[in-house]
């Protein structure tokens, strides 16, 4: 998947053999900007912004900021990457 280099809103759960590459200028032909603006993936309150289940292997990710939404309940934690390796 190649995605904008913008802000954008929402968790993402990646499977085996995903790739996602940020970083890129979807106005102006899909230049790559990755060296100087990344992607910004902000993942929904109480969830982690990136989850690799255990069956990612072989994923990739590629030019993107990822930042953790505050924790809004009480006990609740602010994860921007939760790798999975439950077997």
């Amino acid at each position: 998947m190649y995605a904008c280099a913008e802000a954008l809103a929402g968790s993402v759960t990646l499977a085996h053999g995903s790739a996602i590459f940020g970083g890129l200028d979807c106005a102006k032909g899909w230049a790559y900007l990755g060296a100087t603006t990344k992607s910004a993936l902000t993942g929904d309150a109480d969830k982690p912004a990136l989850m690799a289940e255990p069956s990612a292997s072989g994923t990739h990710v590629e030019d993107f900021a990822i930042i953790a939404a505050s924790a809004t309940t009480p006990g609740s934690s602010s994860i921007a990457v939760l790798a999975a390796t439950w077997g």
